[in-house]
C-alpha cells in the first residue's frame, strides 16, 4: 500500500529513546551489569497523525515528563519534516532481574534530567 506498518511507529520511538538515554550518559548494557536493573516499556499511549508513506524522511523527538522513585515518563514526537505525524507517552519502568520495581540511582536520575 506504500505506507508505514503501525508497529514501525513503535520501533522507531524505540530506537530514538534508547539513544535519546545513551546521549545523557547512560549505558542501559552496562546498567543491567553493573546495577541489575533495567528499563521496560510499562504504558504507552499513542496517537497516529498522519501515515508515514515509504521513502518518506522521518525524525524523533523525545522529552523528559517526569522522573519518580522507579519510573520515568517520556513523550516522543515523530515528524515528516516540520509536519508531526506521531505522538506517544510512554512510561518506563525501572525493573530489576526478578522484574520487581527498583528505585533509580541517583547518577541515573540526574543524567536523565538531561533529555
Amino acid at each position: 500500500m506504500g505506507i508505514v506498518y503501525y508497529a514501525n511507529y513503535f520501533k522507531f520511538i524505540e530506537r530514538a529513546r534508547s539513544e535519546a538515554i545513551r546521549e545523557v550518559g547512560i549505558d542501559q548494557y552496562n546498567l543491567k551489569l553493573e546495577h541489575g536493573i533495567f528499563f521496560v516499556v510499562s504504558k504507552l499511549k499513542a496517537k497516529f497523525v498522519q501515515a508515514a508513506k515509504f521513502n518518506d524522511l522521518l525524525f524523533t523527538e523525545t522529552d523528559l515528563l517526569y522522573i519518580k522513585s522507579a519510573s520515568i515518563g517520556l513523550e516522543q514526537r515523530i515528524f515528516r519534516n516540520k509536519t508531526l505525524i506521531f505522538t506517544a507517552e510512554i512510561k518506563l519502568a525501572c525493573i530489576n532481574q526478578a522484574g520487581k520495581p527498583v528505585k533509580l540511582p541517583s547518577e541515573v536520575r540526574r543524567n536523565l534530567l538531561s533529555i
